[in-house]
């Protein structure tokens, strides 16, 4: 039997830092009294609001002290931003984005394609300004967040492959 050795899993983070990469956010299902499980079948959010460019990606290593304190853990940068198989993705969210909604689902998604003719510097895309939402990275379900225009948000994780 055949196996993705660790440096095979760094390579596939690193091709993958190496692509456009969205923080979408969606309002779910408004009957979810709990946050439902994740499916490994999801290719898109049940009912986007928007997406954002990341703000921030490095390389990590699991570290029970490290600087970088996610919900799958403790890490902290690898030496030099050398490959690793753990991705940190980070994104914030700005006071205008989805201003008055409830949040109850984030995704990562690679290879986005946004609509042509939008200002250039633009982050922040709602699902008309997006042709092509790529492919899903990572989904979770959220304790539903009650946007407030006067509050930003950060969303961080750690994508391991």
């Amino acid at each position: 039997m055949a196996t993705l050795p660790m440096s095979g899993r760094a390579a596939i983070a690193s091709a993958i830092s190496k692509r456009p990469l969205h923080v979408a956010w969606g309002s779910g299902d408004g009957a979810w009294l709990i946050p439902p499980a994740e499916s490994s079948t999801a290719t898109a959010l049940q009912a986007e609001l928007g997406r954002r460019v990341i703000t921030q990606w490095l390389f990590v290593v699991p570290n029970e002290n490290g600087s970088i304190n996610v919900s799958s853990g403790r890490y902290e940068p690898s030496v030099g931003n050398a490959p690793t198989r753990h991705l940190y993705i980070s994104v914030d969210f700005d006071y205008a984005d989805a201003g008055s909604a409830v949040v109850r689902e984030v995704a990562v998604f690679s290879d986005s394609v946004i609509q042509p003719g939008l200002p250039p510097g633009q982050s922040y895309f709602v699902p008309a300004e997006v042709a092509d939402q790529g492919l899903m990275l990572y989904c979770e379900n959220l304790v539903p967040i009650f946007r407030n225009p006067q509050t930003t948000e950060n969303f961080s994780v750690v994508i391991t492959f």
